[in-house]
């Protein structure tokens, strides 16, 4: 039995290990290259772990984890999801989540499932060194991924292997603490300078991002660690304040100056300068932040689960959303994680994540390198988004914090073995393992697969392959029969990425074809939920196309009646009024039969992320 038990502990090692490789995941073959591929890459690893897991601790109780105020609050805060979800306004969308962003209640336990792996697998300090030292590595790739190229053709923001500069340094951010965490702990000389080198790569690559949320949050950690270590260690007390006062000054300096040319045309200084009361973004967030509160008034104790905001902002739209001018029109996150549990569980959902955070930072009080990065890591948050490359270092801390709070640094696995029953053990792997494979089978691959033949469709539309096109098409609704929300975005999507630039007019026929296959079935699942008015103002606009190529009345009859209904719900809605109008402009062209041009609605670009 021990070479078994040894097997399975090898086996959550190399899960965990493959599990960091996660923000590296990119495929072409699925929507939203740099999200959907490695939510699925990750949902598998955490599966497998999961599994390994649940048999190791069946079998060898003295793996069975310590329960401590941190690891219950995270169970508290994950059923809550899971309750939230069953009673939300939208339940398979609040459990399978979007394509575009895959954090439904679903992948959420997932992070847990990565939790409970590494608290029973990782039982020492030097375990989880080596986990921090790899990830470590794998972050240094993604930070060179973005500098060499900038260093070597002095281009901005070149395409990096995570994608999105916001995904980027909300990643560094973390690694940047992990890597000073492990500089405290060596007295190796080399390596101190070589983990202080790392950090450095970090920083300029958290700065070069541009992103102000991950800027902010860098600042309010090093903020605190000046303070601190200026209050603890009084010799370089004048030192520490006098470098916090040089660092605000200089910032001061140049933000008062950040309309001179030399700041204006430097991405970097115009990026962190660029905070202002009356800009696009911040009157964005104040609308958002309004609709958030507006919707936790309408739903105080349960909120409308997860992935759901974007039902509350279309039920509770602020028309100050329009004075921002960004975006298309809608969006489906607060930017702003304590409003995004309040709107996902309502109170009792952010009660339970306060919990977890009030718990660690509990936990870590002695510890202020990793106190300081959930500081930043909280402070990034207030005007951020949440994403996978974050997820997973976040979830790590969280286990960094329980193997602290059992206090087992130094404290090897014991030596001695009480096995349960064989049969009994042997019950409990069985059972598990058949609802892994199923819940593998029925919610992880199936979703992957039917995003994967949506994907395919849309390139056989660029071929004009038709008959692939139907086979691909049908075996993506087949797939995501048990997620209507799933088919309509992919759906839309397929219909998204085809009206591009003059295909409609080119190729108007083939347009009408595809459409007269995609729209119908759209038709059926975009009123099964009115409030997701994104998907009922495309199909309107789809509908528009069809009768501005076809003349055909009756179809601009269909878009009218959902016009009138969108601009009743909202009227004041600045993209409702302008669709209406440009309605009528279109009745009165195809009645006077004149020159009609079709738009171009594009919900959004799933080749971005």
């Amino acid at each position: 039995m021990r070479h078994f038990e040894n097997i399975l502990l090898w086996i959550l090692r190399l899960g965990l290990a493959a599990a960091l490789f996660s923000p590296l995941v990119y495929s072409g073959n699925y929507f939203f290259p740099y999200i959907v591929p490695r939510a699925f890459y990750f949902q598998i690893i955490a599966e497998i772990l999961l599994a390994a897991t649940v048999t190791l601790i069946a079998f060898f109780p003295q793996h069975r984890p310590r329960w401590n105020i941190l690891s219950v609050s995270l169970v508290i805060y994950l059923g809550i999801a899971v309750l939230t979800t069953l009673t939300s306004a939208d339940i398979t969308k609040s459990f399978f989540g979007t394509i575009e962003r895959s954090f439904g209640s679903f992948h959420l336990l997932h992070y847990g499932m990565l939790f409970f792996a590494a608290i029973v697998t990782l039982k020492n300090q030097r375990e989880w060194n080596a986990l921090f030292t790899l990830s470590l590595a794998i972050a240094l790739y993604a930070a060179l991924d973005l500098l060499i190229p900038i260093i070597l053709t002095s281009t901005t923001l070149p395409p990096t292997v995570a994608g999105n500069p916001i995904f980027l340094a909300a990643y560094l951010i973390f690694h940047t603490f992990f890597a000073a965490h492990l500089l405290q702990q060596t007295n190796i000389r080399w390596l101190k300078i070589l983990l202080g080198i790392i950090i450095a790569v970090f920083a300029a690559a958290i700065l070069t991002s541009g992103v102000r949320g991950a800027f902010i949050g860098l600042s309010a950690a090093i903020a605190f660690l000046l303070i601190f270590y200026s209050w603890q260690i009084k010799r370089f007390r004048i030192a520490l304040i006098g470098g916090f006062l040089v660092f605000v000054a200089a910032y001061g300096f140049i933000f008062t100056n950040r309309d001179h040319p030399i700041v204006k045309n430097n991405f970097i200084l115009s990026r962190i300068t660029d905070f202002s009361l009356e800009d696009a973004t911040t009157k964005a967030r104040f609308a958002m932040w309004k609709m958030a509160l507006k919707g936790f008034q309408e739903r105080p104790f349960f909120g409308w689960g997860r992935e759901n905001y974007s039902i509350v902002f279309n039920t509770h739209y602020d028309p100050s959303f329009d004075d921002a001018n960004v975006s298309e029109g809608w969006e489906d996150r607060t930017h702003n994680i304590f409003l995004e549990e309040l709107t996902y569980g309502g109170i009792i959902g952010l009660l339970s994540y306060i919990l977890i955070l009030t718990a660690t930072f509990y936990i870590l009080k002695k510890n202020i390198i990793l106190f300081a990065l959930l500081v930043g890591y909280i402070v990034q948050n207030l005007f951020g988004v949440d994403n996978l490359n974050e997820h997973i270092p976040f979830f790590l801390l969280l286990a960094y914090s329980d193997f602290k709070a059992r206090g087992l640094h130094n404290l090897q696995p014991p030596s001695t073995h009480h096995s349960p029953k064989f049969s009994f053990a042997a019950s409990i792997t069985a059972t598990s393992l058949l609802a892994i494979i199923l819940v593998f089978f029925f919610f992880t691959w199936k979703p992957a697969a039917a995003i994967r033949n949506f994907r395919s469709a849309t390139l056989d539309i660029s071929q004009n392959n038709i008959p692939a096109f139907k086979t691909h098409y049908q075996k993506g609704k087949t797939l995501a029969a048990s997620s209507p929300y799933l088919q309509l975005e992919g759906m839309s999507i397929i219909m998204s990425l085809m009206i591009n630039g003059d295909f409609i007019q080119q190729a108007s026929n083939a347009y009408l074809y595809y459409s007269s296959l995609v729209v119908p079935d759209m038709a059926k699942l975009a009123m099964r939920n009115p409030a997701e008015q994104r998907w009922i103002f495309f199909l309107a606009k789809l509908y528009q196309n069809q009768a501005a190529l076809t003349r055909n009345i009756s179809l601009l009859d269909e878009a009218q009646n959902i016009w009138n209904q969108l601009v009743s719900s909202s009227p004041e809605r600045k993209n409702f009024r302008e669709a209406y109008e440009y309605s009528q402009q279109l009745r009165a062209a195809i009645t006077a039969v004149g020159s009609i041009t079709p738009t171009s609605p594009s919900p959004h670009n799933p080749s971005r992320k």
